[in-house]
């Protein structure tokens, strides 16, 4: 996730975002610490990622993400 902080160019990062896609299902609670970046693009692609995932787990950390949101 660091890398896809870092990354300017869309066709990189494009690439990060398959990878994390494929290997964000083994370990959705790290993937899912990404969701608290303080950059706004990191948070848009995690949200992306586990789209395309589809895993339910990723629903519980998306509302808790909102309630930090809402509560800030």
């Amino acid at each position: 996730m660091k890398i896809l902080g870092e990354l300017k160019n869309i066709h990189p990062r494009k690439i990060v975002i398959n990878a994390l896609t494929y290997l964000g299902p083994k370990d959705i609670v790290l993937l899912s610490s990404g969701l608290y970046d303080t950059r706004w693009y990191v948070v848009r692609n995690i949200i992306h990622i586990l789209r395309k995932i589809g895993d339910k787990r990723a629903v519980d950390f998306l509302l808790k993400t909102i309630k930090h949101v809402i509560t800030v």
